[in-house]
């Protein structure tokens, strides 16, 4: 992320209403279409200001991420029943919450950003992924501790196979995760080997 150059300082003012206009042209017309100049002009600022502080696009959207500006909340992991249980309403939740018409374009828009400059990628990763991906690798943690899965599971390629399933499903097909949900989790949990008996999750 460009650092501010020397000269006039930043008005906060100017700089929260540029985050904040790419935020809603994000959400409107998507990273493709997106420019500084519409930016500058949807803010109210002169191209020239938005161009001292920030030399691309993504650079903007970037410390939006950052500030909480451009950003979204995803479902918390569920820590409530047996593991089985608790895997199939977090990934529902997830898949509603990222779905949500609120959410919908701005996370769809993000995901372009993303594919298209590596710093937006790394602030999305860091602020909206990971914390998701520790809380479930946590949980999943607690669910070996208990004697619900094996002890010797990969939880990290367990957590990847989650939550790539369902992030995959709602990039692909934008539809309800709900009935993927459950099956996913029954999958993972029970196996997929012919002449197998499914293994017993509830305690």
């Amino acid at each position: 992320m460009e650092k501010t150059p020397r000269g006039r300082p930043r008005s906060e003012v100017n700089r929260v209403a540029i985050l904040n206009a790419a935020r809603d042209l994000l959400v409107e017309i998507g990273w493709d279409a997106l420019s500084i100049e519409q930016i500058a002009v949807r803010a109210g600022v002169s191209k020239q200001t938005a161009y001292r502080w920030w030399r691309t696009k993504g650079d903007i959207v970037a410390e939006g991420i950052v500030e909480g500006n451009i950003s979204f909340v995803m479902a918390s992991v569920v820590d409530a029943s047996d593991i089985g249980t608790d895997l199939k309403s977090t990934l529902s939740a997830l898949s509603t919450s990222l779905t949500a018409p609120g959410v919908d374009p701005l996370r769809r828009a993000l995901t372009a950003a993303a594919a298209a400059n590596e710093e937006v990628a790394i602030r999305q990763r860091d602020l909206l992924v990971t914390p998701l991906r520790d809380q479930l690798e946590q949980r999943l943690a607690r669910a070996v501790a208990a004697g619900e899965l094996r002890p010797d599971i990969d939880l990290d390629t367990m957590v990847d196979t989650l939550l790539g399933a369902v992030f995959h499903r709602i990039t692909n097909i934008h539809g309800p995760g709900s009935d993927m949900s459950d099956s996913l989790v029954d999958l993972i949990l029970h196996g997929a080997a012919a002449g197998t008996a499914p293994v017993q999750i509830c305690r």
